[in-house]
């Protein structure tokens, strides 16, 4: 009951601004819900050929940083379907009848207007759930073949991934090891971990592909990570030793 007013005071403030014939109007999916690797809902979804809106409903007021949450990962999932899509996020507060919006850039809620909402919804839409196009390897990708996706941070980690990431950072040993069968998400992992040391300890962080690797893969990868990518047949290892 309280999402359905929630729908129904957004309602009202579209219409101060559209005529009720606006397809701006139109082509909303309303409480839907994914399930599978990694399980999330959303309180109101549209799809277009460029862009995804998704707001989200809250019937009373909670701390900017649970917003912000929901928000960040609303936008990693929605990512998730098509790199190319803009995804743009909203919040909106029934108790407090304030909307916020999500900064991808900063990771970031601000305080908006309606009237920016409004203007960021497209006049086309799409009648396809487009959270069906969702599975798997929506998630699990591999940074040697998709090294846009995770330079922008557009993946996820489940369990099993996020207990193996924490023994790596956390880990006080010199050599460890990480098993896991074909697709479990081993590089995904690896290339996590030595971001996150050359970015925020100040590590110079090596990552040695296993095997030869073409030029202009390994150029592509090493131009958008903070540590130095190259394959094992270019590695000077007596540079390395001295």
């Amino acid at each position: 009951d309280e999402e359905i007013n929630g729908i129904k005071t957004i309602y009202t403030k579209f219409i101060k601004y559209l005529d009720v014939n606006d397809s701006k109007l139109s082509g909303y999916f309303l409480g839907k819900q994914y399930k599978g690797v990694v399980s999330e809902e959303f309180d109101i979804l549209r799809f277009s050929n460029k862009k995804i809106i998704n707001i989200e409903l809250k019937s009373k007021m909670i701390i900017e940083e649970e917003i912000k949450r929901q928000l960040n990962r609303h936008d990693y999932f929605l990512k998730s379907i098509d790199i190319d899509l803009e995804v743009k996020l909203f919040t909106y507060i029934q108790e407090t009848d304030e909307l916020f919006k999500y900064c991808d850039c900063k990771k970031e809620i601000i305080q908006c207007e309606f009237e920016e909402l409004i203007e960021e919804i497209p006049t086309d839409f799409c009648e396809q759930n487009l959270l069906e196009k969702l599975n798997a390897t929506s998630f699990i990708i591999s940074p040697y073949s998709d090294i846009k996706r995770f330079s922008s941070s557009q993946y996820f980690f489940n369990i099993q991934q996020e207990q193996a990431e924490k023994l790596l950072k956390n880990s006080d040993k010199r050599l460890l090891g990480l098993r896991g069968g074909a697709g479990t998400g081993k590089s995904l992992i690896l290339f996590d971990v030595a971001e996150y040391f050359s970015s925020n300890k100040e590590y110079e962080v090596l990552f040695i592909f296993c095997s030869k690797m073409d030029e202009d893969k390994i150029e592509n990868i090493d131009k958008v990570v903070s540590f130095k990518f190259t394959d094992i047949v270019n590695v000077d290892f007596k540079k390395i030793e001295d």
